[in-house]
């Protein structure tokens, strides 16, 4: 993995529970949503309306995150362009990066469906899972075609063990939203 929101390897087993995988599937979409609202808290700043319910609400109107954060964006480059600060802008652009490239580790769960993997022959042999019980992993409908391969296997799986990985990883990530919007304000 170069990047943190780079794919996470394909689990060995899945969950004996699939209250696991949801509970999993729950922290991450929760974490996610936190880091949206730092975001909105964000734009706010950038606008000079500093958590004006306006400014946050405003954040909203794109219907989906590529939107919200072009906005962010726009909104940024307006706010370094009155008070330049290169490294500053520069932390900024991580962020960007960070967020939009976590932001499809975060559609994969939102769009995925906790399945028991255990009864499906391709993932019992890639796995090993004969005659382990039931086991469950949060993979995409087969219907979504890009995230399987040519032979129809799921590009992703996720169990706790992965959704607990990309959790901790975007808490990590929403506290770095917060510090700089900190730093922003003094």
């Amino acid at each position: 993995m170069s990047n943190p929101w780079d794919p996470q390897p394909f689990p060995g087993r899945g969950d004996e529970s699939e209250d696991e995988t949801f509970l999993g599937v729950g922290r991450v979409m929760t974490e996610w949503e936190s880091i949206e609202f730092s975001l909105a808290r964000l734009y706010s700043t950038f606008v000079g309306a500093l958590d004006d319910n306006v400014a946050l609400r405003e954040y909203g109107e794109g219907r989906i995150f590529r939107d919200r954060m072009d906005a962010t964006k726009r909104a940024a480059e307006r706010y370094f362009i009155q008070s330049p600060a290169q490294g500053v802008e520069g932390t900024f652009l991580d962020i960007e990066a960070h967020t939009r490239g976590f932001s499809e580790r975060r559609n994969e769960v939102a769009h995925g469906m906790v399945f028991k993997i255990s009864q499906i022959t391709a993932f019992t042999n890639r796995m090993g899972l004969a005659g382990k019980g039931d086991q469950y992993a949060l993979i995409p409908p087969y219907h979504t075609l890009r995230n399987h391969d040519d032979n129809g296997f799921p590009k992703y799986a996720y169990t706790s063990v992965e959704l607990r990985r990309l959790r901790d990883l975007l808490v990590v990530g929403g506290g770095y939203v917060s510090d700089f919007r900190l730093l922003l304000i003094g």
